[in-house]
């Protein structure tokens, strides 16, 4: 599945914003990135415990990355963030493919792409494990997102934020 998502879907929605006017190959600055990553988030199921619907396990946050690509999780839980700050749950249908827009990307296309803000609440039915596989698409650190700025100074920057430490990847 990883191989599917990196290696077809993934250039094939990088090309696609090509066609929206940058001047960066979107395709081209992801193409073999070490910093792309697939990983499993495991959230356990809540059965014995009190806590109300629709509380927040995963808090509202935006991905660092250019795109992610999240096969559908085994339950609800997912959602975005409107502009008018409105949540909205992400439907959960077997076989589909969530596609966010990453901090990265809106740097990289001054602002016209927006990254999407979305958080993980308490399903309707918390006895349920919740499982998603997010593949997370990085240009290479090289890759000049601003004059000066490059991807890998801005991953580094975020994951120290994030860690309150210093981090430093070359």
């Amino acid at each position: 599945m990883f191989y599917l998502l990196e290696s077809h879907l993934a250039p094939q929605l990088l090309q696609a914003l090509n066609g929206l006017g940058s001047t960066m190959d979107y395709r081209e600055v992801c193409r073999g990135s070490d910093n792309t990553v697939f990983r499993a988030l495991y959230y356990p199921a809540l059965e014995n415990l009190k806590i109300e619907e629709g509380a927040v396990r995963s808090s509202a946050h935006e991905d660092i990355n250019f795109i992610t690509l999240l096969v559908a999780a085994s339950s609800y839980g997912l959602q975005v963030q409107d502009k008018n700050e409105n949540w909205h749950d992400v439907p959960f249908e077997e076989n589909s493919i969530v596609c966010n827009i990453g901090d990265m990307l809106q740097l990289a296309s001054g602002g016209m792409l927006k990254s999407t803000t979305h958080r993980v609440v308490n399903p309707i039915k918390s006895n349920q494990d919740r499982i998603s596989l997010p593949l997370f698409i990085h240009p290479h650190g090289n890759t000049l997102l601003t004059p000066g700025f490059t991807a890998q100074q801005f991953l580094n920057q975020r994951l120290s934020a994030i860690y309150q430490k210093e981090y430093k990847r070359q």
